[in-house]
């Protein structure tokens, strides 16, 4: 557990592990940021060992969730062989690795059925599956290809389910299975998060949010939506008035939704405008707030929005915006009203800025050559470098915001182990 930052288990966590050894089927409710990951993760890992190598699978509704959850087997450093299939990703590559039977195959509902589908792997070995998140994957309509996944697997004997409410009624396919409960310490949590409304007047909506960001300054947050256009209406808001933010939902492509994430969780933005696409299975730790823009018309939703927030045992707080003509959910009934000093603050600056590198893993180019550009070229101290993600074709880097120019000019002409490589401010 050591590896994951932590000395002991939840009691959820505990729970889990005492269930899966009594029963085969189990759904798991627990709210988000509880630690669910490693919750099911420990189970399926102790099968696998125990079975001599036995094979499971994971399914997230989204890409960014079954990459976090890959992320969680990765840090455990188990010495299994682990794969992430998703929309976006080489399929060919997928067809490739599976053919070598990872003993952990992660991906989302369409392309784990694809694969199912051409059969372009063995089903002999594999007798777990896992639904994280699974009333979003039904509620996003993934019913069908779980079933085609299911039917694929037919020598499954353990099932999961997965989700942050119980709220929801199973599928037939599922509803016949005897599933064990577990039920989460949703109250412990909840007690931890501040709740609050603020009334702002009709059309000036945005205005009111300026200045509650103001009050919020250098502290890290989503704001939440109901539909994509109304973040691309703020974002164009903020854009105007200077102020560093991402966007992240739906109609994005998946390499801009990452380098939302990547800036975010390095410090060069203190703001994401999401839709609820970014209310589940994201690892953003130490999230300070969230605000509903838009209010929910379901109570789950909301929760898992409220979910990015006071998790693992912080503080957090959840600030809900209602224009005089707007009503206020009866789900959040308990939040108490929120007034803005007269007096308006200027939103800071973040404190960090990225850098873009054109080359990544595939050119060979890893965390400890980036740092060495950044310190020998760049002439930054070790201490000023920030967060660093190398992905297949390229590499990020945090650092000072006010240093961001000189840097950029500094690396110019550089060169990462031998070769040229295109360096510039990620946008």
């Amino acid at each position: 557990m050591s590896k994951l930052g932590f000395s002991e288990l939840k009691p959820m966590q505990e729970e889990m592990l005492l269930a899966a050894e009594k029963h085969d089927n189990i759904q798991l409710h627990a709210p988000t940021g509880s630690g669910k990951t490693l919750g099911f993760s420990l189970p399926l890992l102790d099968k696998i060992v125990q079975q001599g190598g036995s094979q499971c699978m994971i399914i997230a509704p989204s890409r960014e969730l079954a990459l976090q959850i890959t992320s969680v087997w990765q840090d455990m450093k188990t010495g299994l062989n682990v794969l992430c299939c998703y929309g976006g990703h080489d399929r060919r590559n997928e067809a490739r690795s599976l053919s070598n039977a990872p003993e952990v195959i992660i991906g989302t509902p369409g392309r784990l059925a694809d694969h199912c589908r051409n059969e372009r792997f063995s089903k002999d070995r594999l007798n777990l599956v896992v639904v994280d998140e699974y009333d979003k994957a039904l509620e996003l309509g993934f019913e069908e290809d779980i079933n085609t996944i299911l039917e694929y697997l037919d020598r499954v004997e353990k099932h999961y389910l997965v989700s942050a409410t119980d709220q929801i009624v199973l599928p037939q396919r599922w509803s016949a299975l005897d599933f064990f409960k577990i039920a989460g310490a949703q109250q412990s949590l909840a007690a931890q998060l501040e709740k609050f409304k603020l009334i702002t007047p009709k059309d000036e909506k945005t205005s009111y949010l300026e200045r509650l960001l103001g009050e919020l300054d250098l502290q890290q947050g989503i704001i939440f939506f109901n539909h994509r256009d109304a973040v691309e209406r703020v974002s164009d808001f903020l854009d105007n008035i200077g102020l560093p933010h991402e966007t992240f939902h739906g109609g994005m492509e998946q390499m801009d939704r990452e380098k939302a994430l990547l800036k975010f969780r390095n410090g060069s933005v203190n703001y994401i405008l999401a839709t609820d696409l970014a209310a589940r299975g994201l690892d953003i730790q130490n999230l300070d707030f969230v605000v509903h823009y838009q209010a929910t018309k379901d109570e789950a939703s909301f929760i898992h929005r409220n979910g990015r927030t006071a998790r693992m045992s912080a503080d957090g707080k959840s600030f809900i915006l209602l224009s005089e003509d707007e009503y206020l959910p009866d789900f959040a009934s308990d939040f108490q009203d929120f007034s803005l000093p007269s007096q308006q603050r200027t939103v800071s600056l973040p404190l960090n800025a990225t850098v873009y590198f054109g080359g990544g893993k595939k050119e060979k180019i890893n965390k400890v050559d980036v740092l060495g550009v950044l310190i020998k070229q760049a002439k930054l101290k070790p201490q000023e470098v920030g967060k660093i993600d190398v992905m297949d074709h390229s590499a990020f880097a945090a650092v000072p915001l006010k240093k961001i120019k000189a840097v950029i000019n500094e690396l110019r002409q550089v060169r990462v182990k031998g070769k040229k490589v295109k360096v510039d401010r990620c946008w």
